[in-house]
């Protein structure tokens, strides 16, 4: 990759990691992008992978400061991710990805009635049966394996199954998610090294970026609050799905 490419990346890494950082998605931005700049599908995205553990550093700072992470969960979710992860990222090199996109995409769909329609939808903080938990974690499973294997999107189905599974607000699910989404990605990342996918002078390329996108990000997230999220998140979910279904 040339000077002036990974100069573009460096900036389309930055906007994609700002906007991540508070409603996820950014890989659906950067990974696109680097495939318009010629790198194969596979590289693309391992190369975003270890961009994205800059994404993952860069707001943690601000959250953790701001104590919005809940720590309890912490532990079952890192777990969960880290198996998830090395399922997805094995699904790398045999899986279909056009019907997994689809699939993603049907799924956000179904989450818009939540994000518009529902007052309380990640601004309020709830406590939840063990059931709607139990739910809650075959579906974060599910999402780690698709966040494993391409990583766009996920963030933002994992944002809205801590709402709507745990009770979380979308500020305690964007902050909590940093840590297991980091350890996870860190797994992918050394499974793309050993598979030889990943371009290295893209790959900290966008490491650098993103640190700055997401700090910049969770700033303007601790800043407007749960509604403006819930607002932007709505929006995000609808873009997303829409391009995962009919412009994959």
């Amino acid at each position: 990759m040339d000077f002036f490419a990974l100069v573009l990346i460096f900036f389309v890494s930055i906007f994609a990691s700002f906007i991540s950082s508070m409603v996820g998605s950014g890989g659906l931005i950067t990974i696109p992008f680097l495939i318009f700049l010629g790198l194969p599908a596979p590289t693309a995205i391992a190369s975003h992978r270890v961009g994205s553990l800059g994404l993952q550093l860069g707001s943690l700072s601000r959250f953790w400061n701001e104590n919005k992470i809940n720590w309890k969960y912490i532990l079952p979710f890192t777990i969960i991710d880290v198996v998830s992860a090395f399922v997805g990222a094995h699904l790398l090199v045999s899986a279909d990805s056009n019907l997994l996109s689809k699939s993603l995409g049907f799924i956000l769909l179904l989450l818009l009635p939540l994000s518009f329609f529902k007052k309380d939808f990640g601004t309020v903080s709830k406590n939840v049966s063990n059931q709607r938990k139990f739910l809650g974690v075959v579906c974060y499973f599910l999402a780690g394996i698709w966040g494993g294997f391409f990583g766009g999107g996920a963030g933002t189905l994992v944002y809205a199954i801590y709402v709507s599974f745990f009770g979380f607000t979308l500020i305690e699910a964007i902050a909590t998610d940093k840590i297991p989404g980091f350890l996870s990605g860190l797994l992918a990342v050394v499974l793309f090294s050993a598979y030889g996918l990943i371009d290295y002078s893209v790959g900290f390329t966008m490491f650098f970026a993103m640190i700055i996108g997401s700090f910049l990000g969770a700033h303007m997230a601790l800043q407007k609050g749960n509604v403006w999220l819930k607002a932007l998140f709505g929006l995000i979910v609808l873009i997303l799905a829409l391009k995962l279904i009919f412009f994959n």
